[in-house]
């Protein structure tokens, strides 16, 4: 590059944009943005939950319209953003989403914010059933709070064994956080807060569902005791970067 081309590139890059092209570069950034997301929403998403209504007993599925009906006394309040749904850690109060195939995913992504007081065995997600313990070898979702506060992932694999994984980051504190269980690849991963808490391989999991999912309860009276909200469902691996902290 000659000189005299590197001092109009310098003076380029140190001039302050001017209208037009900051107007060019938010409509350039705003398309690269929904190539992305349009992309991801379509070949990934099954499934996401804002719980943003504040009335009724549904929350919309931003996808495909697998809804949350929220039973019991499960209820509305304000959010981390907009709004979020309040379990008062009843066994009969959750939101309930019904079975689709996409619960069936070989991978998938799981996330949710939450925020949880500080107590004994809680519950974000549960598929496999309405009585606890599970009599069959099922595809199993099953995502709680150990008493001590830190999540547990437990999954059935397509050998008929289970595979277990305990974090522990302690998440029961009554701040918001975000928990994120990433399934594919042979491994079972838990992040908390956009940040790696545990991981251990583990074979396919069982392909085989038919049971509801269950948000914030399992059978057997163990639920959330706080807030939830933005949960979404992949069919795919996510990592940091596609979790949307």
């Amino acid at each position: 590059m000659k000189r005299s081309e590197q001092a109009i590139l310098r003076g380029w890059k140190n001039r302050a944009p001017t209208a037009s092209v900051r107007r060019m570069k938010l409509v350039a950034a705003a398309f690269l943005i929904f190539c992305i997301c349009g992309s991801a929403f379509s070949l990934e998403f099954a499934a996401a939950w804002l719980f943003d209504e504040r009335t009724g007993k549904v929350s919309k599925d931003l996808v495909a319209g697998n809804d949350a009906v929220l039973e019991g006394s499960a209820s509305w309040d304000t959010g981390r953003l907009g709004g979020a749904m309040e379990l008062p850690g009843k066994g009969d109060s959750f939101a309930r989403v019904a079975y689709g195939e996409w619960l069936d995913a070989p991978e998938y992504t799981f996330v949710a914010w939450v925020r949880l007081e500080n107590a004994s065995w809680q519950y974000i997600a549960w598929a496999d059933g309405e009585v606890w313990p599970e009599p069959r070898n099922a595809r199993h979702i099953d995502i709680w709070v150990h008493q001590d506060g830190y999540v547990v992932f437990i999954c059935h694999t397509e050998e008929g064994g289970d595979v277990r994984l305990d974090g522990s980051a302690v998440i029961a504190d009554g701040d918001w956080h975000h928990v994120a269980k990433v399934f594919g690849g042979g491994r079972l991963q838990l992040y908390i807060d956009g940040k790696l808490d545990g991981e251990i391989e583990s074979a396919p999991l069982v392909v085989n569902g038919k049971d509801d999912l269950w948000i914030g309860a399992r059978p057997g009276d163990i639920a959330a005791t706080g807030l939830l909200t933005r949960l979404r469902f992949s069919r795919s691996r996510c990592q940091e970067m596609g979790f949307n902290l």
